[in-house]
């Protein structure tokens, strides 16, 4: 492994100031070990003729890891380590990247630190000083100093060019972001891109993605300038191969009729280069294209989201609220209401309620209540509906004046129609229709696979 760290700074040559990248490499026997002279490189040059260091460290025979970066489970235990090689450790170990400006840690801090299976979004504030603050986009982590002052807002345009470190084509639609003002741009068929400023931080730092290359970073003055990129390529041919035999992952949110009609494809093209997803407390939206998260609003997990017409989110911690719809690929906790529809990619632990329709393709942990019909991929609660209720697995309770499904069925289900393909509970209700039964099921008729005549009032197994 070859595991690098940059460093900003300036140097005097004929009585003017240059600013300069240092490069250090770290060496896990001898920490830290700073490259030769040659190594520092001027920023004018690096923008003009050179392609920036943005892959901080490289892993060699190792694919990115596709875990979200800020709920990958790490074990540590260090004593007495310097705060430096902590950080440094914990990236090799969690395999992410990881940049900062050296200037910005204490000097000869040492950090004692135990945990077991402890997510990265609880270890870095365990690790860092309060006035560290923490961005992540994609697989990268940057760690910069929180401004002691308010800084003007300024105006900057940053031009430039992506293009594949092996084969020096240019690359398209690679995701250039700002970490810190969430402003992103995508470049075209030449690779080339421009990205308009508002900027009031001491540093510029943008965020390099592309499905299928290793996510990258820069670190720049904020100034208007030109820049080079090269991504290097994670596909191999073994990698092909062996996903092939892999289970086939429930299908993205991105490809319901739903979000192919609200959700603009801009959207889901930066949703698809940057992998993970970054924290914030709020969001306001008018619709999936409109919201304070602009265009990366696919990648963030919110604890409280407020649609006015809709959302497009990653996930929800506390609360979510759309005039409409909400839309959110992964996770969703406590409270979400919509006019019409909720459609959550992974599980749901809490109350959803919606004027029409509630889908959670993941786990339904808690209680969906709609207007016309309910769905989730496996319920260990409870599905309120006047039409229908619909689970994979079911070990809690379908209620509908309509039609209630389950595939694997343990739990209680009462409706004008049940339908369970393996009935393990009790049905309830005027038809009930099961391939096998082990369960209890009260209704006027009861139909089970093999039987040729259905039974009439009770129906339990022998």
């Amino acid at each position: 492994m070859k595991l690098y760290f940059a460093e900003i700074g300036f140097v005097h040559s004929a009585g003017k100031p240059i600013r300069f990248l240092k490069l250090y490499r770290f060496n896990s026997r001898r920490f830290p070990r700073r490259t030769n002279a040659q190594n520092l490189i001027p920023l004018s040059e690096i923008r003009l003729v050179a392609t920036l260091f943005l892959l901080l460290f490289t892993l060699k025979g190792r694919a990115q890891n596709t875990t979200p970066l800020l709920d990958r489970n790490v074990s540590l235990d260090f004593t007495g380590v310097p705060l430096q090689e902590a950080l440094f450790l914990l990236s090799e170990k969690a395999d992410f990247n990881l940049s900062f400006n050296s200037g910005i840690l204490p000097p000869g801090k040492l950090i004692s630190f135990k945990c077991k299976k402890k997510k990265l979004s609880e270890i870095f504030p365990s690790l860092l000083p309060a006035e560290i603050d923490i961005k992540t986009s994609g697989n990268n982590v940057i760690l910069l100093k929180k401004p002691a002052i308010k800084r003007k807002k300024k105006e900057l345009t940053v031009r430039g060019k992506v293009i594949d470190a092996e084969n020096g084509q240019p690359i398209n639609d690679v995701t250039v972001l700002d970490v810190y003002g969430s402003q992103s741009t995508l470049t075209d068929t030449t690779g080339d891109f421009k990205l308009r400023l508002t900027h009031k931080q001491q540093d510029l730092v943008l965020s390099i993605s592309k499905t299928g290359y290793k996510d990258s970073s820069a670190l720049l003055i904020p100034e208007s300038q030109d820049v080079l990129f090269s991504l290097q390529n994670t596909v191999r041919r073994k990698e092909i191969e062996l996903n092939k035999i892999e289970r086939i992952p429930i299908k993205p949110v991105e490809a319901s009729s739903l979000s192919k009609l609200v959700v603009p494809k801009l959207l889901v093209t930066h949703t698809e280069n940057i992998k993970g997803y970054t924290k914030r407390k709020f969001q306001l939206s008018l619709t999936p294209g409109t919201s304070t998260n602009l265009k990366i609003a696919g990648t963030i997990k919110n604890e409280i989201s407020i649609n006015l017409i809709g959302g497009y989110n990653y996930g929800v911690g506390f609360l979510e609220l759309g005039g409409a719809f909400n839309i959110n690929r992964a996770d969703v906790n406590g409270l979400q209401v919509a006019g019409a529809t909720n459609l959550v990619g992974g599980e749901m632990n809490g109350l959803q309620l919606a004027g029409a329709i509630n889908i959670t393709k993941g786990k339904q942990g808690g209680m969906q209540i709609a207007g016309a019909s309910n769905i989730a991929g496996s319920l260990s609660g409870v599905q309120l509906s006047p039409a229908y209720n619909e689970s994979k697995y079911m070990a809690g309770l379908q209620l509908s004046s309509g039609l209630n499904v389950s595939e694997t069925m343990k739990g209680v289900q009462i409706g004008i129609v049940n339908r369970a393909k393996q009935q393990n509970g009790f049905q309830l209700g005027i038809v009930n229709i099961n391939d096998s039964s082990e369960g209890l099921s009260i209704g006027l008729l009861n139909f089970v696979k093999g039987k040729k005549f259905p039974r009439i009032g009770f129906a339990y197994k022998k």
